[in-house]
């Protein structure tokens, strides 16, 4: 599909890999537009509107029929994208009384938001579309690593994977209590049947940690099998974390995006400890930050399931 220009760019993660401070990095020159997490559909009431039905980790095949899903990235593209801080998506949500907390509910259970249609759905699609722009584009998603493969086959767009370890992002998730650490992908069974994924047995009675290494062993499974699309261009956090500067330079010039001086001190004013959603890091402890976070037991429930996913621990422990 032609989404206007091909130079647009997609960064693909999982939740708490760094891609918010990548995604604010390279596009701090302004030259690249940044579309934040349109498919975050729990905060963005244009993600809801494009998701029904769709899971919060959708896993889509090249050959698979998701038009909506096809049409939130072709959207974000080619068109200003209200912000879920603004007043039009609080707006609607309170309208069609969906709150944050309701949909959080809905995903914790099912694993979708909203599995039915919205009355006047292409009315508040407009009211949250603004006006065209045929600006390049990065669009940041944690949410959509598992349907690489039909958006490169149905949009025109460079794909950025970012990975980071696998047990630092774990601990993140422990560290901010956060509900995207498992998303019962044990319970697709088309996912797990396309990739040859082990299945959990008796997943009710596993540890957090092991659920969450089972995930995170998804994950690592999908992004192995898309290596064979010479397309991606794979970027290693811990990598960038250890020279930074060159790294993102080397970065930039593949991607054909301007790295100056400007950039290079935008990120040195980045290097200082942050938490929560905040995009500060202190550099110096980001390689092995999961050591002291978490516990002996935590570590070991997650290797397990971990292992069980992804069939062997392939990241230093």
């Amino acid at each position: 599909m032609n989404n206007g220009r091909k130079d647009n760019i997609i960064l693909f993660s999982v939740p708490r890999s760094g891609s918010s401070w990548l995604s604010e990095v390279l596009t701090f020159h302004q030259e690249i537009r940044l579309v934040h997490e349109p498919d975050n559909e729990i905060n963005s009431i244009f993600g809801l509107l494009h998701k029904i039905g769709l899971h919060r980790f959708p896993f889509l095949k090249e050959k698979d029929d998701s038009n909506s899903f096809i049409e939130l990235f072709a959207t974000a593209f080619n068109f200003e994208i209200v912000d879920h801080s603004d007043w039009q998506n609080k707006l609607i949500k309170k309208i069609l009384r969906l709150s944050n907390e309701k949909l959080q509910r809905n995903v914790n259970l099912k694993g979708i938001a909203l599995d039915k249609s919205i009355p006047l759905d292409k009315i508040w699609k407009r009211l949250v579309t603004g006006k065209r722009t045929n600006k390049r584009t990065l669009i940041k998603s944690v949410h959509a690593s598992l349907a690489i493969p039909f958006l490169v086959d149905n949009i025109d767009f460079i794909p950025v994977v970012l990975k980071r370890h696998p047990l630092n992002t774990f601990s993140s998730y422990t560290n901010m209590g956060m509900p995207d650490g498992n998303r019962k992908l044990y319970l697709n069974r088309r996912l797990l049947s396309h990739f040859g994924i082990e299945s959990i047995d008796s997943p009710i009675e596993k540890s957090s940690s092991f659920l969450s290494g089972y995930q995170l062993g998804v994950f690592e499974v999908s992004y192995i099998k898309n290596q064979s699309y010479e397309s991606i261009h794979f970027v290693d956090y811990e990598s960038v974390i250890s020279n930074p500067f060159e790294e993102v330079h080397q970065l930039c010039e593949k991607l054909n995006i301007n790295f100056g001086t400007h950039t290079k001190t935008f990120m040195e004013s980045k290097f200082k400890r942050g938490d929560g959603y905040k995009t500060n890091r202190d550099i110096s402890d980001h390689h092995t930050v999961w050591k002291n976070r978490l516990t002996t037991k935590q570590v070991d429930d997650f290797l397990k399931g971990y292992e069980l996913a992804f069939g062997s621990i392939n990241f230093e422990v």
